[in-house]
């Protein structure tokens, strides 16, 4: 870091070079030491595509604090070229050996509910148990609530009669011409051609 007046480190590669230096110190000293620290942990991890559509694993880690409390960190990103169950396990582990994390710690596993993460005989979770009996694999609450409001609302006529409203007027704009200026707002239309009956029931 050390040169004369006419050094003055303003070149993106040497920025992202000293980015990535401070980075790693501060995710090996903060983060990385207190998962390390905690006597058992958990991992929640799921595939997610960047702008470049490169299919890519999100993991957090989740660990207990010195008071008690548990924390959350995000531990990194990993390429995976396919979406297969061992090909996510080995991202895992990879991930866990590179950081000096003991698989062996691993206490439990939170993910969405796609087959190759929950699959009862060859899903991720499955093959993490047979190398930690114990593990707890869980289902995240954050995909089930969505997938539970969708079920529920299909046993409901009424709000299945709703979404059959929006989906007709959001396809009216998107496939009419250009609409004059007069021409009423969306959910102005909706409100004028739903029922009162219907109406009445969407609001209890």
């Amino acid at each position: 870091m050390l040169g004369g007046a006419k050094e003055q480190y303003d070149s993106a590669v040497i920025a992202a070079e000293m980015l990535h230096c401070i980075a790693c110190v501060v995710r090996n000293d903060k983060v990385l030491d207190f998962i390390r620290a905690s006597p058992v942990f958990g991992e929640m991890f799921d595939e997610t595509t960047d702008v470049s559509t490169k299919s890519q694993m999100n993991l957090n880690g989740v660990g207990i604090k010195p008071d008690g409390y548990a924390g959350v960190c995000f531990l990194g990103l990993e390429e995976l070229p396919n979406g297969t169950s061992a090909t996510i396990l080995e991202a895992v582990l990879h991930r866990n050996e590179k950081d000096g994390i003991s698989t062996a710690k691993l206490a439990a596993v939170g993910t969405d509910g796609a087959s190759p993460l929950m699959g009862r005989l060859k899903g991720v979770q499955a093959l993490l148990r047979r190398m930690n009996t114990l593990l707890f694999g869980l289902h995240c609450a954050n995909h089930k609530i969505p997938l539970a409001c969708e079920a529920a609302a299909k046993l409901h006529r009424y709000i299945c009669l709703f979404y059959d409203y929006l989906g007709t007027l959001a396809r009216f704009y998107k496939n009419s011409v250009r609409l004059p200026v007069t021409t009423p707002h969306p959910f102005a239309l909706l409100i004028t051609f739903t029922p009162r009956r219907r109406a009445s029931a969407l609001t209890v």
